[in-house]
């Protein structure tokens, strides 16, 4: 698929693109408001001829400026637009229970599906069903109607949408791709030459040294959130039980009044990612903001969940990944390219800081439920690096 290189069609092919995802109204608003700014500025640049360099220049100009009001939503607004300019089209990530599937691939989608699930936990199964829904949107998007259509140069299109991705996230979704296309290639309903087009994507999962947070980025963070709103108080609770305890997002989003043993001043909870128990102190900061939060903030409901969304119906609150992100931005702490900002951060800052005040591995481990001296406790040794400087070695010179 040729690259759309100008201008005014690929901003109308973008925002075109918009209406027919039918996201949210208040959504939509905000990023095509996003979009507008983006067109006049890379039409300042260039009137006639895009690049993903201009796309650059715009995250950059934005940070520079200060327009912290477009938060993270410049970055999305970019990639559509690298999308649209590289492969025509791009997708839409959804929350599982509302994915829009297109009409002329649902029954295929829902056979597909059924065939895959066996054998995998309901997390796979959910994360299958977003790669399925990827696979679909791109082929619906690139003009396809029936999945006997598919061929080696729509299978290169979408490989080449990939390349955003970090080389874990590539290998999966080429892995499920090929799964996809092996399936429907067995029901004689798909070329077999498509599978030359996947690529192999060779991945080596190798330790990284975590991204953290030191005390004072903590704190910025945390004095960026407005503690007079609802929302507010229960961002806040969530960003100081990540950063206090360590405790991860699932853990977190998932605590119930029963796991806060106020007579005992503790959070006791079986962990979700390991199942093993945990039983962690629950400090006065960590008891204040969640006190506040449940008192003052909590809308009425009888969800047993700590942390609740503020639109009804109020149940449990989905997700919290993005706050680190939000409130970084809020607080003018600079976004590298490369790091994760996801509340993960917390968990790994929290080990970081306790290293800095010679905390014992064991007790480190402890903290954040690891089994002591499993893999995941040595990747957060990695961040030690005051430790590992004084065990460098002095370099002898030629002389």
């Amino acid at each position: 698929m040729p690259k759309i290189e100008n201008q005014q069609k690929l901003f109308q092919q973008t925002e075109k693109r918009f209406e027919e995802l039918n996201y949210a109204s208040v959504y939509k608003t905000q990023m095509l408001r996003i979009l507008h700014k983006f067109k006049e500025f890379s039409m300042s640049l260039n009137p006639q001829k895009y690049s993903t360099d201009i796309g650059e220049a715009f995250i950059e100009h934005c940070y520079n400026k200060g327009n912290l009001f477009f938060q993270d939503g410049v970055h999305r607004i970019v990639d559509k637009v690298n999308d649209v300019y590289l492969h025509g089209t791009f997708n839409k990530r959804c929350d599982y229970r509302t994915l829009s599937w297109p009409e002329k691939f649902k029954e295929i989608c829902d056979e597909y599906y059924e065939y895959r699930k066996k054998g995998l936990s309901e997390k796979s199964a959910l994360n299958m069903i977003h790669l399925i829904h990827e696979f679909v949107s791109f082929f619906d998007a690139s003009g396809l109607t029936d999945i006997s259509q598919l061929s080696q140069k729509t299978i290169e299109a979408y490989t080449l949408t990939l390349a955003k991705f970090a080389s874990s996230a590539v290998r999966i979704r080429t892995m499920e791709l090929k799964l996809f296309c092996k399936y429907f290639i067995s029901k004689e309903a798909m070329d077999e030459n498509v599978l030359f087009s996947i690529p192999l994507v060779r991945y080596a999962d190798k330790p990284k040294i975590p991204s953290t947070f030191n005390e004072k980025e903590i704190e910025m963070l945390l004095s960026a959130v407005d503690k007079t709103s609802a929302i507010g108080m229960r961002d806040l609770a969530i960003l100081i039980l990540a950063a206090k305890t360590g405790l991860r997002v699932s853990d977190i989003t998932g605590l119930e009044f029963k796991n806060i043993k106020w007579d005992k001043n503790s959070i006791e909870l079986i962990q979700h990612k390991t199942k093993i128990p945990i039983m962690l102190p629950l400090s006065t900061e960590v008891g204040l903001a969640l006190i506040d939060y449940i008192k003052n903030g909590r809308p009425v409901t009888d969800c047993q969940k700590v942390f609740v969304r503020h639109i009804p119906p109020y149940d449990k609150l989905l997700t919290a990944s993005h706050l680190v992100k939000e409130y970084m931005l809020k607080a003018k702490i600079r976004i590298k390219k490369g790091p994760s900002y996801g509340m993960h951060i917390l968990r790994h800052s929290l080990a970081s800081i306790l290293l800095d005040h010679n905390t014992p591995y064991p007790v480190i481990a402890d903290t954040l439920g690891h089994v002591v001296g499993s893999d995941a406790t040595k990747r957060y040794m990695m961040i030690d690096l005051k430790r590992l400087r004084q065990c460098s070695l002095e370099v002898p010179s030629d002389d």
